[in-house]
């Protein structure tokens, strides 16, 4: 299983192929191969946070504005 954050290229490629700027910190690596992703989307003309999860192929399995990380903790 690669390193997810061979992945990071990729993911560059796919936000910017579709027309958005993602800045060098907009990419942010977080846990079990998901990222939190700040870009300018073009299509909206604003500042767009979502968060992504990828499987080991580099393929984009989650892409929305809900974290995907699920903690379990009582307070």
């Amino acid at each position: 299983m690669p390193n997810p954050r061979s992945c990071d290229s990729f993911i560059t490629e796919k936000i910017t192929s579709e027309g958005n700027n993602l800045p060098g910190d907009g990419l942010i690596y977080l846990e079990d191969r998901t990222y939190f992703i700040t870009y300018f989307d073009y299509n909206v003309n604003k500042i767009t946070e979502k968060y992504l999860k990828i499987d080991c192929n580099c393929e984009i399995i989650y892409f929305d504005e809900t974290n995907p990380i699920i903690k379990n903790s009582i307070n």
